[in-house]
């Protein structure tokens, strides 16, 4: 049972460093900013750290002594391996939590990658060349009347689907 605890400790601290390490990271303008990229980064590297830092700390560090008790060692050891488990499942949903919590924040892009991986990987239906110019014209009046260029997810589909905009910027549509 300690380890489970331990465990649950561990990737609430993981979780925590991916936090800080996310909004230590500065935004950066441009039309291709890499700073999602190194946030992503530094959450899958600590989602790989946690279990294997949490197991070996265990193991080699709050392991009880074989000669005390050879059962309780042998319980403990056995644990180990489904702790460090439910510790990286854990991690995930949390961080999966965090990020739709603070989705238009540094944390918000942990995840935006698998989702858009399993949208055009037929998870969610691609985007028609008709849907595509009705959200690019939506887009456009949008930055006429507010300035701002916001893109959203079915306008960044349509950019992945269809590599030259003109493919669908003069459909005919109803």
């Amino acid at each position: 049972m300690n380890s489970y605890i331990t465990s649950i400790f561990a990737a609430g601290f993981f979780i925590l460093i991916a936090a800080v390490i996310s909004n230590a990271i500065k935004f950066e303008g441009g039309s291709n900013p890499q700073d999602p990229k190194k946030r992503k980064t530094w959450f899958w590297i600590l989602a790989i750290l946690n279990p294997v830092l949490f197991f070996v700390i265990s193991f080699f560090v709050l392991a009880p002594n074989p000669e005390n008790d050879q059962m309780v060692y042998d319980d403990y050891i056995e644990s180990l391996p489904i702790a460090a488990a439910v510790g990286f499942v854990l991690y995930i949903v949390l961080g999966f939590v965090m990020s739709k919590m603070f989705k238009n924040g540094k944390i918000g892009n942990w995840f935006i990658l698998i989702f858009t991986f399993l949208t055009l990987n037929g998870c969610a239906s691609t985007p028609t060349k008709c849907e595509c110019k009705k959200e690019l014209d939506k887009t456009l009046n949008n930055q006429a009347l507010t300035g701002k260029a916001e893109i959203s997810e079915l306008g960044k589909r349509c950019d992945e689907v269809y590599k030259d905009v003109e493919e669908y910027m003069y459909e005919k549509c109803d």
